[in-house]
């Protein structure tokens, strides 16, 4: 790892052990940056703030942490969801705060973005097409739904495996998601053959 990833690391690793000891939104990036030892200019080197610092948690760290490379969308989930849930203290912190440029919407926009991929790919495979809105529309419900079971997930806790929970949310995008996707296709296209007529 060069010196960069170090430096990120090193910020990570000292704002989850902060979290441990005084709530998520009353830590500074003085307090990070003094709990390992290195200067303000630093941080802002790295990261535009701490909310930034933390996405970067989110998105980045647990590559490293958990030195795995997933082989699919649903592999990168199980990977994603073990490292919330073994930093679950952290990410309901993070969760919690609603403050502008705050985690659970940055959460909740990537998780948009990544339905409407989803989506995209599926009706490429099938050659087909939906309207813009109609996507949006799916990405926005199934992401917050997806927000909302991610949160009471590290609230509450699961006795299933986190691989399980993937399974079962793999069954909601084949059947649930694609299913819908499928049959608002199906009535686009028989919208138009009747127009046709």
């Amino acid at each position: 790892m060069n010196i960069d990833g170090r430096t990120k690391h090193m910020l990570a690793n000292a704002v989850i052990k902060l979290s441990e000891t005084m709530p998520l939104e009353d830590v500074t990036v003085t307090d990070i940056t003094n709990a390992c030892g290195m200067s303000r200019n630093s941080f802002y080197y790295h990261f535009k703030d701490k909310q930034d610092l933390i996405w970067w948690i989110y998105s980045n760290f647990h590559d490293t942490e958990l030195d795995l490379t997933p082989k699919t969308v649903q592999e990168d989930c199980v990977n994603i969801f073990s490292f919330m849930r073994k930093h679950a203290d952290f990410f309901k912190q993070a969760f919690k705060d609603t403050r502008q440029n705050n985690f659970r919407d940055a959460y909740y926009g990537t998780g948009c973005d990544d339905y409407i991929r989803m989506i995209d790919m599926h009706l490429d495979e099938n050659h087909e097409h939906l309207p813009k809105w109609e996507k949006v529309f799916l990405a926005r419900y199934f992401s917050l739904a997806g927000t909302a079971i991610t949160i009471e997930h590290l609230e509450q806790g699961t006795e299933d495996t986190d691989a399980y929970v993937m399974e079962i949310i793999g069954m909601i995008w084949k059947y649930g998601l694609f299913g819908v996707v499928d049959k608002l296709v199906e009535q686009h296209k028989e919208r138009s053959h009747k127009g046709d007529q």
